[in-house]
């Protein structure tokens, strides 16, 4: 069967959003492929790689390239620096010709569009001292054809025959005439390969197949440097490691404020029955002086452990044993503290005071556990400050990739 499709039915609108200045125009094309085929699963499959041989013919290098060079001898030709017009605004024209070399402006007719259009053909070499290479090859926002293969968006609408081609700018006149030129140039090399020769058909595909090829192994290329760039193997389960990390730490949150929270009530009840003895071992100098050199082993055991390192085994072994025997100091004379305020008002506070240090020392450990957590969790919070951008950046390079292979190989299928 021999198919015929019929482009037609151009629709384009303006959509203005103030705040932002920026103006989207959609273009729908009505191909005739689909209605050219039978209802069974070969002739959709075919359908399909034709609907994608369409939209590849508009994103092509070589198409790109033309609309730009269109739309700047279209600019160059009706632009006016005093006011805006249905091509491009002032301000914008005025950016435009400040830079551009006395040379170039003698190729610019202002009588004649499509003169000065194969002037800047001709004018353009592959120079990075070239204006016209320049604006095609680096960041102008209305020229350069790779920011123009970015900002245009083609999809086909549903299973239909339909293909809605957009593309936003800040100037309305450039919104409107790169979607113009890209529709008729488009529609120009449709009918050029549908119709033309055999041979320019296959080199055609060929030359496009080759650019997809290098553009595809340069994103693979950018993705596998970034990643080594980041140190990242496996961001999905290094990711999930620090998500792992960040349940745990909260889970020992609440473990440690509940801890803690009771401890610090039990010291207040027991002080509250030992009443001035309590005050006569917390005023006591040596006392205070061991409770913080426990502190501080019970903040290094912390640490450790809360980071385990088969290097520091040996010790946290140790730390341990110096703080066992810190808290057996603290105990004897907490103690013997007591022991004399007890032969003064013959009172025997041996059990309260046991009971009480047990609390002082529960709560020193818990408090020094609260503060290694505090130091994990600031570094956890800058794993996920590290992490979320490169999940974002990884997502984006990926998403490029597949779209550059998925138009590879439907080039490689046409």
């Amino acid at each position: 069967m021999v198919i015929f499709p019929c482009i037609a039915g151009i629709i384009a609108w303006f959509l203005t959003r103030n705040l932002e200045k920026t103006y989207d125009v959609k273009t729908t094309i009505f191909t005739g492929i689909i209605s050219g085929y039978n209802v069974d699963a070969t002739d959709t499959r075919n359908a399909t790689v034709h609907m994608s041989n369409l939209m590849n013919i508009i994103t092509t290098e070589r198409t790109l390239k033309i609309v730009s060079l269109k739309l700047l001898a279209r600019c160059l030709v009706y632009g006016d620096a005093e006011r805006n017009t249905s091509y491009i605004s002032a301000i914008h024209y005025q950016q435009l010709v400040s830079g551009i070399p006395r040379e170039l402006q003698a190729l610019i007719d202002k009588q004649n569009e499509e003169k000065t259009y194969h002037n800047l053909v001709a004018f353009e070499r592959p120079s990075i001292n070239n204006f016209i290479y320049q604006l095609l090859n680096y960041t102008h926002p209305y020229f350069s054809v790779p920011l123009l293969s970015q900002h245009i968006k083609v999809a086909r609408l549903g299973n239909s025959d339909m293909i809605e081609i957009a593309y936003s700018a800040n100037d309305p006149g450039i919104a409107y005439n790169t979607l113009e030129i890209l529709n008729e140039e488009f529609v120009k090399q449709y009918h050029e390969l549908r119709y033309g020769e055999t041979n320019n058909v296959i080199k055609f595909f060929q030359e496009e197949l080759a650019r997809l090829g290098k553009m595809l192994t340069a994103a693979e290329d950018s993705l596998i440097e970034y990643n080594i760039e980041n140190r990242i193997i496996n961001y999905g389960e290094q990711t999930k490691q620090v998500a792992s990390m960040d349940a745990t730490y909260r889970m020992m949150d609440n473990d440690l404020l509940v801890n803690y929270s009771t401890s610090k009530a039990l010291i207040d009840f027991y002080e509250y029955k030992l009443g001035d003895v309590a005050k006569l071992i917390r005023t006591n100098n040596e006392f205070m002086d061991k409770l913080h050199q426990m502190s501080q082993l019970n903040t290094q055991i912390s640490t450790m452990e809360i980071t385990p390192d088969e290097k520091n085994r040996k010790k946290l072994e140790e730390q341990k044993n110096m703080l066992s025997n810190a808290e057996q100091n603290i105990n004897n004379l907490a103690l013997k503290l007591s022991a004399e305020a007890a032969s003064t008002n013959n009172v025997s506070y041996e059990t309260l005071i046991s009971q009480w240090l047990d609390q002082v020392v529960l709560a020193e450990k818990t408090k020094a556990q609260m503060e290694a957590r505090d130091i994990m969790r600031e570094n956890l919070n800058k794993d996920f400050l590290y992490f979320s951008p490169i999940g974002a950046t990884l997502g984006r390079k990926e998403r490029h990739i597949g779209f550059v292979e998925s138009n590879y190989m439907s080039t490689m299928g046409a």
